[in-house]
Formats: C-alpha cells, structure tokens, sequence
C-alpha cells in the first residue's frame, strides 16, 4: 500500500515538473534564449520557475544578432524621465561644437546663447 502511494505520489511530482518546464521553456524561447534554458527553471523550481521565466527580458535583438540583452543599454534608462546619459553626451558634444564655433568666429554670442538654451531645454 505504502509501496503504490510512494510511486503515484513521485509520478505526480514528476508529471507537474514537466508541465512546468515546458512551459516555462516555451516562454523562454519565444524570448529568444538558448534552447531548453526556461526548461530547467520550471523543473526545477516549479511555479518560482514559472515568475522568473515571465519577468526575464529578451535576449537578444535579432536585427543584429549579438548577444545582448534585448533593448536594455545603461545609458539610456532614467528613473525619472529626465535626459538620459547618452542624451547628455550629445548636447555636450553639440555645445563643445557650438563653442569652438564661437571662439572661431563663425557664430555671435547671441547665437551661441540661443542655440544654448535650445539645447539645454531653457
């Protein structure tokens, strides 16, 4: 009795985990990541598996086939909405130019002031 109970019970646990390695599998490729990567974590890990599965990013963009993670670049992300470094960079770069332009002759400082705070936002 004990015997039959013991087998069901291992079936059973056995059955889940590859429902749940499936699926998260399933998620898991269709977000571009090796094969069976998803497969262990919801065997494994069952539900747990399942909700770190679904909140993964992509894994790489396809239009130029690296391994990056999706659309996440450091320098782009804000918390707050505000410039984002790389927009920084290139209104720094803008304003070096304007600049040297100025210094150079080739623009007046009313110009420069107004390209200035066209770029800055002012």
């Amino acid at each position: 009795m004990h015997g039959t109970v013991f087998i069901i019970s291992i079936t059973v646990a056995l059955v889940i985990s590859l429902v749940f390695g499936l699926i998260c599998n399933s998620i898991v490729e269709s977000k571009k990541y090796p094969k069976n990567n998803g497969f262990y974590w919801g065997f494994f890990l069952g539900i747990i598996g399942l909700i770190v599965c679904c909140c993964k990013p992509h894994y790489y963009d396809t239009y130029d086939g690296k391994m990056s993670l999706g659309n996440y670049n450091p320098n782009t992300l804000t918390h707050n909405g505000s410039f984002t470094q790389t927009q920084n960079t290139n209104v720094a770069d803008e304003l070096k130019k304007y600049k040297e332009m100025l210094d150079e002759g080739l623009i007046t400082e009313e110009e420069f002031t107004a390209k200035k705070k066209q770029l800055l936002g002012i």
